[in-house]
Formats: structure tokens, C-alpha cells, sequence
């Protein structure tokens, strides 16, 4: 009995030192899979941050570039983009500056109608409106075109409030929904500037 005992408890010692070295060794794997998984886990989020720093940098240029267009555009209608003869040279002087810009467009924006009243009642009026397409012939440097003179209102800066002092030798004109720049004596077209009073 002693050596059954004996022999049952060398294959008890045994199968336990199996299992130890068996937990042991899952432990190992469990372990190394934890430190796998964290290499991976660590190299997914370095490309996650590349890619959101990818997309961040594509939807800056992409901002960027819908900026560019919005100004582009506000330029456009603002006159900057101006058809202009060539070699004409605008001055700093020449052009109607951002805050005159705004002044006139308060001006007729807010006057709009009373404008029109008293167009009708002292004869004075812009009712005759220029045809469609008539920005095409507001060209900086050019004499202003015979047909638009006929239409355009004389625009009395002292009228307008906040207008800045006006360059001397020049005139502002109205026209349809502009306001042009003239040389008083020549009639050149020296600046355009959209006020929109719609």
C-alpha cells in the first residue's frame, strides 16, 4: 500500500506540475497577447492620428479654398475684379474706399424710397434704370459710356452721410445699382463700387 500510495501521489505531484507549468503557459500567451494587442492597439491610434490630422489639414485647405471663392466673389460684386483699359493705372486715390462703400449703401439702401418719391415729384430720378448688362460697359480708364451718362444720377456727397472727402477733380455718379467714379472734366471711369439697394 505504501507504494500504491506512493505511486498515486508521484502522479498527483506529476499531473499538478502539469497544470502549474500549463496555467504558467497560458499565462505567458495571455501575456504576450495583452503586450501584442498593445503594440497594436498603440499603432492603430498613431494611424488614426495621422489620419485625422490628414483630414483635418485636407478640410483646412478645403476651408481655405471656399474663403478664397467667398471673397473672390464679394471682390467681383464689390467692383475689385473691374473691367479696366489697358495700362490703366488706378491710384489708391482713385478708388472708393471700403468705408465710402458702405456709406453709400446705407445711403440708398435707407433712401431707396424716399428717393424715388421725390425723383417722381422734382424730376430728378434713377427710375430710368440702364439696361441689363450694363456693368459690362463700367470700364476703369475708359470715358463713361454716352447711354449710362444719360441714366446716371450725380450723387451729392454731402448728402451722404459718413461719405469721406472726395478726391479732388472727381464726381460720384449713381447708376443702376452702382456708384461710379468719374474725372469731373473728362468723364473717365476711375472706380466702380456695387451697392446692392435691393
Amino acid at each position: 500500500m505504501n507504494r500504491t500510495a506512493l505511486v498515486t501521489a508521484l502522479l498527483l505531484a506529476t499531473t499538478s506540475a502539469y497544470a502549474l507549468d500549463a496555467r504558467i503557459n497560458t499565462g505567458l500567451q495571455i501575456a504576450g497577447m495583452t503586450a501584442e494587442g498593445d503594440a497594436n492597439a498603440s499603432v492603430d491610434l498613431k494611424a488614426q492620428k495621422e489620419a485625422a490630422a490628414k483630414a483635418a489639414a485636407a478640410a483646412k485647405a478645403s476651408g481655405n479654398a471656399a474663403i478664397s471663392d467667398a471673397k473672390a466673389q464679394a471682390e467681383a460684386k464689390m467692383g475689385a475684379a473691374q473691367a479696366s483699359v489697358a495700362g490703366f493705372k488706378q491710384s489708391a486715390e482713385m478708388k472708393i474706399g471700403a468705408k465710402d462703400r458702405i456709406a453709400l449703401a446705407k445711403h440708398y439702401a435707407s433712401g431707396k424710397a424716399a428717393n424715388k418719391l421725390m425723383g417722381k415729384m422734382f424730376g430728378s430720378t434713377d427710375a430710368s434704370a440702364p439696361e441689363a448688362g450694363y456693368e459690362s460697359k463700367l470700364v476703369l480708364g475708359a470715358k463713361l459710356d454716352a447711354g449710362l451718362a444719360k441714366s446716371a444720377v450725380n450723387v451729392d456727397a454731402s448728402s451722404v452721410a459718413k461719405l469721406g472727402k472726395q478726391p479732388k477733380g472727381t464726381e460720384l455718379k449713381k447708376i443702376g445699382d452702382h456708384v461710379v467714379r468719374v474725372d469731373a472734366k473728362t468723364q473717365v471711369v476711375l472706380d466702380v463700387a456695387a451697392i446692392s439697394p435691393k
